[in-house]
């Protein structure tokens, strides 16, 4: 398999770690012994992920507060190899998707640092002219964003894990992750208009998901994995 100098260099020093480790990594580990910030180093392996040349699994953290905290780990692996971890689905939707899926990634990442409330309501506002697939992959960024509104560090290291368990199980974590922030809004009696901003929006969502094909949804799947690793700032 064709590889850019980049990646070879990221794949090698991947496998040269888990050798030494004798089992999977932390990508800021990877990040460090290559000079990269973290978030390259999670990028990159997406991308080695893509190639069937790593893979991924989720690892409980020891000495943390809080039970059944995990954090994202990475392996080598062949092309062909399964282990029984978590896998991730391949997409041929273009050079498009990915930088869609990228910027959104980018905004996430800056927006769980910053107001997140203000975040919300400039996303919500520019669904407008979207393909279906890119109005979707918004909507998730947005969703995640409504349910993290105001939530303490202890809440929101309890909602990270239950994302990820909606991550991991397909299609049906995605109209979870809806009903989640739905009921979110329902109860939020701070600020009516937004709740109702996200609202009058999830018509749509669900209808285009439901006109999606079945690769489109499942880079939607793995599109909200890699967003709840992006508002995680422990992980």
């Amino acid at each position: 398999m064709k590889l850019t100098h980049r990646q070879r260099a990221f794949l090698d020093k991947l496998k040269e770690l888990s050798q030494r480790s004798r089992g999977p990594i932390h990508y800021a580990t990877l990040a460090q012994e290559l000079g990269v910030s973290r978030f390259s180093a999670y990028d990159m392996l997406q991308v080695l992920e893509s190639k069937g040349l790593a893979g991924r699994q989720y690892v409980r953290r020891e000495k943390r507060a809080g039970p059944g905290r995990t954090m994202v780990m990475f392996y080598p692996k062949e092309p062909s190899t399964s282990l029984g971890l978590v896998q991730r689905t391949a997409t041929s939707l273009g050079e498009d998707w990915q930088q869609l899926r990228q910027s959104i990634l980018d905004r996430l990442r800056t927006d769980s640092q910053v107001d997140q409330r203000k975040a919300l309501a400039d996303t919500l506002t520019s669904l407008t002219d979207k393909s279906p697939l890119e109005y979707c992959a918004e909507m998730i960024g947005a969703l995640l964003l409504n349910l993290q509104l105001g939530l303490e560090r202890a809440m929101q290291a309890k909602l990270f894990r239950t994302l990820r368990s909606l991550a991991e199980s397909g299609d049906v974590g995605l109209g979870a992750l809806a009903g989640l922030s739905v009921g979110r809004s329902l109860r939020n009696e701070d600020d009516a208009s937004l709740t109702e901003s996200v609202l009058s929006r999830l018509q749509a969502f669900q209808k285009y998901l439901s006109g999606l094909s079945k690769e489109s949804r499942s880079a939607l799947v793995d599109f909200m994995l890699d967003a709840v690793v992006a508002l995680d700032s422990e992980q």
